[in-house]
């Protein structure tokens, strides 16, 4: 098929149908190929970085989006792209500034598209531990769509681990399970909130529906919480058989050996 092929839609048509079926590899190989012949064929540049975004490709991630740029400097999703991959190498200066940038570019009728820039911005921003500037662009992001999920859930669990505005959370976190009750790591942000406003009751309930709905995966973080919780019930064997199940799954923290 490559042999005989010399039109670089024809590349791009190929990509496209190896992607559809999840087949990573021959797709970068046939929008590279489609590149090669075209390089001013936006479409391939844009799926050859769609292509890779993910943890394990982000090194290629961000080589791709920052070549494409450097073509098509006035893309916004390509910056967005970048951002994404270098927040994936934890690189999260050079995301905030691709995220900014898209930002500088992208037409406000996109509002989803705006809410998902946005929440990037606030978890990079989270990252780096300068708060009051991710909670400015969770708000944003929720301004611009207000059921973008995601951005409920994150928002409403950073400010319950920082011990924030509790109510505020817990009316987010509410929101994000009503909208997907099926999502365990939802119920777990609600369970959360509600430990820390010393629900405990309620928070065993959400907690343990968030091990049900994530069965037989459930990490870690979510046997620590039930452990905690059972701690406050006074149910300290059943905490304890929590906290070395958390071990278990690989959970390593002095926190963790001090509880049990």
């Amino acid at each position: 098929c490559y042999s005989n092929a010399n039109d670089y839609t024809v590349f791009q048509l190929l990509g496209d149908l190896f992607a559809l079926y999840n087949n990573t590899s021959e797709a970068t190989i046939a929008y590279k190929k489609s590149i090669q012949l075209n390089p001013s064929n936006y479409k391939a540049w844009e799926q050859l970085v769609i292509n890779t975004i993910s943890k394990e490709t982000a090194d290629s991630l961000v080589i791709y989006a920052e070549r494409a740029i450097r073509l098509f400097p006035n893309q916004a999703d390509l910056y967005y792209f970048a951002g994404l991959g270098y927040a994936f190498l934890n690189l999260h200066a050079n995301a905030i500034r691709n995220y900014n940038r898209c930002l500088d570019l992208i037409d406000e009728n996109k509002k989803a598209m705006l809410s998902e820039v946005n929440a990037s911005l606030a978890e990079s921003y989270n990252e780096l531990k300068e708060f009051n500037k991710s909670d400015v662009h969770f708000e944003e992001a929720l301004k611009w769509n207000d059921k973008n999920v995601n951005a409920l859930n994150n928002y409403s669990y950073y400010l319950s681990i920082r011990k924030e505005r509790l109510a505020y959370a817990e009316k987010l976190a509410k929101k994000a399970i009503e909208l997907s009750p099926s999502i365990g790591s939802y119920q777990d942000t609600y369970g959360w909130i509600m430990y820390q406003l010393k629900n405990y009751a309620k928070a065993k309930q959400y907690v343990q529906k968030a091990i049900e709905l994530n069965t037989p995966n459930a990490d870690a973080t979510l046997y620590d919480h039930l452990g905690d919780i059972e701690f406050q019930l006074g149910n300290i064997k059943e905490a304890e058989e929590n906290w070395k199940i958390a071990k278990q799954k690989g959970m390593q923290s002095d926190e963790l050996d001090n509880k049990l």
